[in-house]
Order: structure tokens, then sequence, then C-alpha cells
């Protein structure tokens, strides 16, 4: 683990999937405590100062040809590549695909992941926080015929931003995150958990934070844990150990038509779905008394990305929920009336799936766009006249760009 954490994640150059698993769960594990945040500092040290190079053969370009296009059913997708950049690949006049950059600053793009996109608008974030500092970006670009102006870039030393956000009625809406000291009033009510008894000075602490696009203006804060400590029944607790990181809010969904919201008992458009990776929960929030007032967990193992479909349930990417033969990852559906899984698609013999860190789902025209984070692939679903999700769906590749790491792909057309 020493060499490894001297050669840090930049191994995923080379394609040994089940080793750099290993590599990247194991240093996220401790990059976010007190001794992770030295050891890195001690390497940042060792580095600039012996000047070490640890391979010859770091990637540092990526352009059409590093992409295997196995579908030309789409014309125009937004792809951001893990330390490279943000990309539009959209075919031109010649029915070919083209690839640009859509930032003109390499230094800052090279740090920027999108966390939420649509035919007009993109916003991205730039986050580190460690376990004591936060340095953090949230900006906002229009689009315009496919050129990409800037509008504001908001630079914040309290506000950890994290992926992924949702626009709704003139708000952009993302996970952030703060700092807290614990034992605290909210820890102390999950009293059957580990977490009511860290004793941690920089605690992150989650929130909704709300912006007007105009302006960047926060316009409000929502915490996430004293709304899990006002849940009576301790459904939480025996998710709740970690002291650093307890929860990692990492996605948010705004209801946005009648339709939706009546598959939730008092469901309402402007209610905020939310997901908690380390309890392995999703929730829906209220948005008047914010309040949560639907919650499911235990179902799936470090989601990422729930989904609001139009047959009453809800997809998402279940990272770690499935057989390791296969691929630890699977997608599934889940029934919000009665919080049980209905059925899942997997990895398979020859179609191994697993994305252990993010992953993400995009709903379009009836197909279920699956992003699979560590292996650089973009492939969708098509169920066709199935009830739900399952293998029995067709799948189908869209691209794929071995050595590389998606943070997030977009279908534009």
């Amino acid at each position: 683990m020493i060499i490894f954490f001297l050669i840090g994640q930049k191994t995923y150059i080379n394609n040994y999937f089940g080793l750099n698993n290993f590599i990247y769960s194991s240093l996220m594990q401790i990059k976010y405590n007190p001794l992770g945040y030295h050891a890195f500092k001690i390497k940042e040290i060792l580095l600039g100062t012996f000047n070490i190079k640890f391979s010859k053969t770091k990637i540092k370009e990526f352009n059409i040809e590093n992409i295997q296009i196995n579908s030309d059913e789409l014309s125009k997708l937004i792809l951001s590549v893990d330390n490279i950049g943000n990309f539009l690949l959209k075919k031109n006049d010649n029915n070919e695909f083209k690839l640009t950059k859509f930032i003109s600053s390499v230094s800052e793009d090279q740090n920027l992941t999108p966390i939420y996109l649509d035919e007009n608008k993109i916003f991205l974030i730039k986050n580190h926080v460690s376990h004591k500092t936060i340095v953090s970006s949230l900006l906002y670009y229009e689009i315009l015929n496919d050129n990409f102006y800037k509008r504001w870039a908001l630079e914040s030393n309290e506000i950890g931003f994290h992926h992924w956000g949702d626009y709704y009625n003139g708000f952009i809406y993302v996970p952030g995150r703060d700092f807290v000291s614990l034992p605290n009033e909210y820890s102390k009510k999950f009293f059957n958990s580990k977490y009511s008894k860290c004793n941690l000075d920089n605690s992150w602490n989650e929130f909704i934070s709300i912006h007007d696009i105009r302006n960047s203006k926060l316009i409000n804060k929502i915490y996430i844990m004293p709304l899990l400590s006002d849940i009576e029944n301790n459904e939480f607790d025996k998710y709740l150990f970690k002291c650093m990181n307890p929860i990692h809010f990492n996605d948010i969904q705004i209801i946005k038509s009648h339709k939706h919201a009546s598959y939730f008992e008092n469901g309402k458009i402007g209610d905020i779905l939310i997901s908690l990776r380390n309890i392995h929960t999703i929730a829906l929030i209220d948005k008047d008394n914010y309040k949560i007032k639907w919650s499911v967990s235990g179902l799936f193992n470090q989601q990422h990305s729930p989904r609001v479909t139009d047959r009453g349930t809800i997809l998402l990417f279940d990272n770690l929920g499935s057989d390791k033969k296969y691929g630890k990852s699977r997608v599934v559906e889940v029934s919000i009336k009665n919080r049980k899984i209905l059925d899942f698609y997997e990895g398979s013999k020859g179609d191994f799936f697993e994305s252990i860190q993010r992953g993400r789902l995009q709903i379009y025209e009836g197909k279920i766009f699956i992003q699979n984070h560590e292996a650089g692939e973009l492939f969708y679903l098509d169920c066709g006249d199935l009830k739900f999700v399952s293998n029995r769906c067709k799948k189908k590749n869209v691209l794929k760009a071995d050595n590389f790491i998606f943070n997030f792909t977009d279908v534009l057309n």
C-alpha cells in the first residue's frame, strides 16, 4: 500500500481495473481523515523536492482517437474526463463525430466536473475538502449554438460543492458540505449508532445549497443531519458509523411534474429527492417545511443517481449491491409505494459491470443511459415493453475510452 500510495490514482493510466479498484478504494478511505491528509501532504513535498516521476506514459491529451464510438444514434453528448477536462462530442455536417473542449482554461478545466446540464446551461464544480479546509467553486455556463459562455463563477472557502445537482425555477440546487464538531445535539440523537460516540472537531456537515442562477447568490442551506435525527424510529442508526464522512450526500433531483409528485404520499412539485451514499438511503424532502416525508434504506449499497420514472418507481445506480463474480454494480428499480426492489440489471458472463465510485444514470427517450465511471464507458438499456429494468433489457454500447475515467456523461440530442 505504501508503494501504491506514492503512485496514487495515476495507476489508472494502465488498464488494470481489478487492482485499480483496490487502490482507489483504499486511497479514498484514508484521503479524508487527519492521517491521510498529512500523508498526502508528505507526498506532495517529496514529489516537489525530489522531482520524482513514477510514469513516463502519463496521458496528457484526450482526443477522438481515444474514443471507441459504437452507436450513431446520438449526435451530441457532453463528456467529462477525469484529470483531463470537459468535451462536446458532436456530429458534424459530414456525419462524423468531432471532439472539442468547451472551456478554454486548461488549468481550470482539468479540475471541473459538471453537476447539471440541459440544452441551455451547464453548471460545474471544483471541489477540494480535506479534514479541515475547503477550496471549492461553482460555475455557470450558458450554451448558445453549441458555444459555452461563462456567466459567473462562485469561489468559496465555506461551501464544499459536490456532485450532482439539479435546476428548478431559476435556482440551482447543489450538494454542499462544511464542518461540525462531534458530538453535538444531533449526533447524540442516533444513540444506537457508532456515530453518536464520535469525538471529532471537523466532521463533514452536509446540506442542500440553493443559489439564484442570475447572480450566484446563496438563497438557503438545508442541513441533512438534523432532518435525519427527527425520524423517530431510529432507522438510520445502524448505517451511521463513520465520523468524518457519515452520510456522503451525492445527488439531488427536484420533483418537477404532478405525475411524479403523485407517486409519493403528499408529494408536491418542488419536493427534493436526495441520495446519501454512506447510509444507503434515498429520501424525499418536503419543499415547504424541509421535513423528510419518504425514505428507503438498505436495499442498495453506496448508491448514486436516483431517477423517478413515469411508472411510479425509482431507478438508481447501485454501486456495490451485486455479486462480485460479474461485477459489484447493478441498476435497481424500486417501488415508491412499497419500498421494495422490483427488479435489476447486473453484470453477467462476458459482461462485467462494476463502478465502485460514482456512476450515473440518465433517462432519455425511454432508454436508460448508464455511465460506468471507472471503465470509461457509456451504454444504454432499451427495455421496450418490459415492466421494469432487468437483464432482459437490450444493452447497447454507446462509447468507451480505455484508460480514461468518465466523471460525467450526458446526452444532449
